[in-house]
């Protein structure tokens, strides 16, 4: 008689363990759920900055492909009048052999024997 008073009790004493073990897997369940989202948070927010910092890399690269555009276009510009400039004075300046004349221009540009001429007559 024993027995058959016990074994209701064993039955709930079973069931009890098996919810706290299925409480317990559901509680660890839970925990890993969380750092999961924490880590998918996370890699959302890494991947929002690389594509930031990709597109600011892209920018950065094309003004600094403009600069050096605009930069070299200075530069071209700069030594072409440099370049004039320098066979302007080398005509208005000619050496003992005689004036120098710059390249592409012929005898006919600043400086020329034609000047002192025109220089002479201004009472005319």
């Amino acid at each position: 008689m024993k027995l058959k008073s016990l074994l209701p009790w064993l039955c709930v004493l079973g069931l009890l363990i098996g919810l706290a073990w299925a409480y317990a897997a559901s509680q660890k369940k839970d925990a890993e759920l969380a750092a999961l989202r924490e880590d998918s948070q996370r890699l959302q927010q890494l991947q929002a900055e690389l594509e930031e910092a990709k597109t600011n890399s892209v920018h950065a690269e094309s003004d600094e492909l403009n600069i050096c555009a605009r930069t070299t276009r200075n530069y071209c510009a700069c030594a072409t009048r440099c370049a004039s400039c320098a066979g302007q004075a080398a005509a208005r300046h000619p050496t003992p052999d005689g004036p120098v004349a710059s390249p592409g221009r012929g005898s006919s540009g600043p400086g020329t024997a034609r000047e002192p001429a025109q220089q002479a007559s201004p009472g005319n």
